[in-house]
């Protein structure tokens, strides 16, 4: 998939949607920010 991106040069998708616009079903899903940010502060394993 890496590759296949790699060459594109236009974007697959556009979304328009902010958090106040979504349903409180769609809401439900989204990992509160807390998650969000644990998740993208956790250390990576580059060895793979």
């Amino acid at each position: 998939m890496r590759y296949a991106l790699g060459r594109s040069t236009s974007p697959m998708a556009v979304v328009a949607y902010t958090y106040d616009q979504l349903t409180n079903a769609d809401r439900a899903l989204i990992p509160a920010e807390d998650q969000l940010t644990a998740a993208l502060d956790a250390p990576t394993d580059d060895t793979k």
